[in-house]
């Protein structure tokens, strides 16, 4: 929509974060007594809610940390390169120019 990148995050941030730490908690909540193993028997599923409730906050830690951090360094990144790319091929075609408006007065 023609935001920066940073102003981008700031809106998308808060607006993606609602539904991930509702989905986040709920299934984290939902898992709690499995993991627990407050009834008889189950003891044998506590390891795999533990698993899972880490593994949603693992998760909801890296859709909401690690993937705009991400996307700020390879964003970066490409501009480097795409400014690179620009300055080496107008040096180019700057010389190039040179050299064809010589060629011309030599005749």
């Amino acid at each position: 929509r023609g935001l920066q990148r940073t102003e981008a995050l700031f809106e998308a941030g808060p607006t993606r974060m609602k539904p991930i730490m509702m989905t986040t908690v709920s299934a984290s909540l939902g898992m709690m007594p499995t993991a627990l193993a407050m009834s008889e028997g189950s003891e044998w599923r506590a390891p795999m809610a533990v698993v899972v409730i880490f593994g949603l906050l693992l998760s909801m830690a890296i859709s909401l940390l690690i993937v705009p951090a991400s996307y700020c360094i390879w964003d970066q990144v490409g501009n480097f390169f795409t400014s690179l790319g620009t300055r080496l091929f107008a040096r180019k075609n700057h010389t190039t120019d040179a050299d064809d408006a010589d060629d011309g007065e030599g005749e």
